[in-house]
């Protein structure tokens, strides 16, 4: 966890948080990038990026 930049960590924490994992999902990636005032592009970037990092230290480093 110690990978994720400040921003990948606050957009990964708020769209848990908001049900953006959850099915239905409760909170939309449009919702998501309103509130943080981004496109959802960058948005959609910043929560791959960070769940890439956490999946590759949990799958592929603690091997």
């Amino acid at each position: 966890m110690n990978s994720l930049t400040p921003t990948e960590r606050e957009r990964l924490t708020t769209a848990i948080r908001l049900g953006f994992f959850e099915y239905p999902k409760r909170v939309r990636l449009e919702e998501l990038a309103e509130m943080f005032g981004v496109t959802k592009v960058t948005l959609d970037r910043h929560i791959r990026n960070g769940l890439r990092k956490i999946l590759s230290q949990l799958f592929i480093n603690s091997q």
